[in-house]
């Protein structure tokens, strides 16, 4: 399985360039615009797709950031010293209060541009996806109260290893049991 993967990756880079040129020749035959419906759409190749998935958790980790940034600077207005005094929670509040925005866009770009429609319904779908994201969170919170109590890591390190963590799961999780065609 191990190899299977490397192998997976390493070929990543060569399709990716592969379908670029590719691209660029549709392009040049019917447009842009058209070149580009079918990079946009959710059966496009697996470079594509995990390109799209890339693209959009970039995105997702901007917005993560952005609220969690945002909950931590209400929260020292707020209460002055906060952070200092109760490190572990004030991070945990801030890392869930940014869970909430990041996993309502994840769902609804990775359904419209990543994924295949599957078996199951939106409203289901919705439910795995969020079940799996809150499996994922909670495991994730787990290791960042580790992080946090028994290191001296900075709290915005441990945030990305969460996001990293988390990230891995969740794409695994969606692409064979909520997506799963």
């Amino acid at each position: 399985m191990k190899k299977f993967r490397a192998k997976i990756m390493l070929a990543y880079p060569i399709q990716l360039w592969r379908d670029l040129a590719k691209l660029k020749q549709q392009a040049s035959l019917r447009g842009w615009k058209k070149a580009l419906a079918y990079v946009t759409r959710p059966d496009a190749s697996p470079s594509w797709q995990f390109t799209k998935y890339l693209i959009i958790g970039c995105t997702a980790v901007l917005i993560f950031y952005g609220t969690y940034g945002a909950f931590r600077i209400l929260v020292e207005l707020l209460s002055p010293g906060a952070f200092t005094h109760q490190r572990m929670l004030w991070n945990l509040l801030a890392i869930f209060f940014a869970f909430i925005p990041t996993n309502s866009f994840t769902y609804h770009t990775n359904r419209r541009w990543v994924f295949v429609d599957g078996k199951h319904g939106p409203r289901k779908e919705f439910f795995l996806f969020t079940a799996g994201a809150a499996i994922s969170f909670v495991v994730c919170q787990l290791v960042a109260a580790i992080l946090i109590r028994y290191s001296h890591v900075n709290d915005m390190i441990v945030t990305l290893s969460v996001i990293v963590i988390s990230t891995v799961v969740n794409f695994l999780f969606r692409k064979f049991f909520v997506f799963h065609g």
